[in-house]
């Protein structure tokens, strides 16, 4: 995303850079998942309250989200702002993804076997008289 920013700034668009990886897992190590579910409110607030109100720089008229960040989808909608959620993913993520349909016609995958079964017949919680070898 940092990249992204650089390139856009490089051919004139002004940008704020909002979250980073660091904060983002400080905030899902201190508060955990469900803090996520607060976000909009202080997203929203920020465009608002803070960068539309700036007499030093222009109004938010795009933004470009990580899409693990889908809230800020949600408050650009409300707001009116076009919004781009911007996906990453490794280069073996992206591989698997580009590929999987020629290892499910070669049979590869989904896995197969005692340990990967086609379909899970049993609760996904063992009860008391079962147990996770069952599965």
């Amino acid at each position: 995303m940092m990249k992204l920013a650089k390139l856009l700034h490089v051919k004139g668009f002004h940008i704020t850079f909002v979250n980073n990886d660091y904060n983002h897992r400080r905030l899902l190590k201190s508060r955990g998942a469900a803090s996520l579910e607060h976000c909009p409110a202080p997203f929203r607030s920020l465009i608002v309250d803070e960068l539309n109100k700036s007499a030093t720089s222009p109004p938010v008229t795009c933004i470009v989200s990580d899409g693990i960040m889908s809230f800020t989808a949600d408050v650009a909608e409300e707001l009116g702002i076009p919004v781009v959620l911007f996906w990453t993913l490794s280069g073996c993520g992206f591989s698997a993804y580009a590929h999987y349909k020629d290892l499910m016609d070669r049979g590869i995958t989904p896995l197969k076997g005692q340990c990967f079964p086609s379909r899970i017949e049993k609760p996904a919680v063992p009860s008391e008289k079962s147990s996770l070898a069952q599965f």
